[in-house]
């Protein structure tokens, strides 16, 4: 009974990761419409850690004060939060949406090359198939969105890339120290600390009079704080915790499928057959990557 109910609790959590994270960039757009980027970001990592973290000290009765977790969530801060969402919003000001996609969902190969590198994943090719599959599908489906300026600008790539860089970094530092970790403070605490040099950049690069209050700045900050910033990570992590990194980041292709569909629902954008097949490419790559433990 339990061997059953863990086999559907993957699934699950896997589904709705994927639909949170897909339902956030939709989200986002509708927020940035009221703050400048990194103050979206601030706010969203800044909340969604204070909140998460109150829930952890009313659940665990304690506070973690040793060095080693605080150590381990500040370094998840600055690559999972800072560097990540920092990078790559500032990117997203200076290439396209589709661009951006494309650049951040380099991700799992990222994390295959260094989880075999640094944790003895193995590398199969199989695998390999898989994650080039995945990419594909990603490519056909936000593909029809790219734009490319007739000025190249390579800093924003540079950026962009650089965010992607820190969540692979991110996502296989967790998987080499979480065995010593509290899902709840760290994930709590990854964006506290986060907050910390995404406030100082806001406040430096950007003017907080910009800030326009509004209900769709209210309710946004606060979805992509508790929803993606708080139980998107600590699904993100438990899922770690389960499967191998570079199977767990296969699964974010599914990410901007999601986003695509979420769009056409409530932003009214259009859906091609492009869209079909780079989702089924994407089904196709995450079966690849996970052959292995799926028959298992």
């Amino acid at each position: 009974m339990r061997r059953t109910l863990c086999s559907l609790c993957l699934p699950l959590c896997f589904l709705l990761l994927c639909l949170i994270w897909g339902a956030t960039y939709v989200v986002i757009k509708v927020g940035l419409r009221h703050s400048p980027p990194l103050t979206f970001t601030f706010l969203r990592a800044a909340i969604g850690g204070l909140a998460l973290g109150a829930y952890a000290l009313a659940t665990t009765r304690r506070v973690p004060l040793d060095l080693y977790s605080h150590g381990c969530a500040a370094v998840l801060g600055l690559t999972n939060v800072a560097c990540f969402w920092g990078m790559m919003n500032l990117g997203l000001t200076r290439i396209s949406a589709g661009e951006s996609s494309i650049l951040t969902y380099t991700q799992p190969f990222l994390v295959t090359v260094l989880a075999w590198a640094w944790l003895g994943e193995k590398l199969s090719p199989p695998r390999v198939a898989g994650l080039l599959l995945g990419f594909a599908g990603v490519v056909a489906v936000v593909g029809g969105k790219v734009q490319v300026s007739e000025h190249l600008s390579w800093p924003g790539y540079a950026m962009t890339l650089l965010g992607a860089l820190s969540w692979a970094l991110g996502t296989v530092f967790f998987k080499a120290r979480q065995a010593k970790l509290n899902l709840l403070w760290a994930t709590a605490l990854q964006a506290i600390y986060g907050a910390v040099p995404l406030a100082m950049a806001a406040f430096t690069l950007e003017q907080p009079s910009a800030v326009e209050p509004a209900w769709d700045l209210l309710w946004s900050v606060l979805f992509c704080a508790l929803g993606s910033s708080a139980l998107a990570y600590l699904i993100w992590f438990y899922l770690l915790r389960q499967r191998s990194a570079s199977e767990v980041s296969a699964y974010v292709f599914l990410v901007p499928v999601v986003a695509v569909l979420f769009g056409a629902l409530t932003l009214g954008e259009r859906l091609g057959p492009l869209t079909l097949l780079g989702g089924g490419l994407v089904l196709g790559g995450i079966y690849l990557v996970n052959a292995a433990s799926l028959r298992a």
